[in-house]
């Protein structure tokens, strides 16, 4: 997600259609994009975490890059290690 898809007073998410900046490809679900409203406590946090924040994406992953799933895999290995757990469990 992009930080510019949450409206500026958090109370609306856009999700579902943009132009991947990678492939210059619209990504969309069947519907085409929707705005999505915001739970109050979401809504805080987002405000919170978003005060501050420069990243073109909301969660980036490694390199300030979109999230793949090699970032989930590369991240969830490393605390796996920490805890001391097999990747296979």
């Amino acid at each position: 997600m992009r930080t510019e898809d949450i409206s500026p007073e958090a109370k609306t998410i856009k999700v579902a259609k943009y132009i991947d900046p990678r492939t210059n490809e619209p990504r969309k679900l069947k519907t085409g994009w929707r705005d999505v409203p915001v739970v109050p406590v979401l809504r805080e946090r987002l405000l919170k975490y978003l005060d501050g924040h420069e990243g073109f994406w909301l969660l980036p992953g490694w390199n300030d890059e979109r999230w793949t799933a090699d970032h989930f895999s590369k991240s969830l290995a490393a605390l796996n290690k920490k805890a001391s757990l097999a990747w296979t469990e």
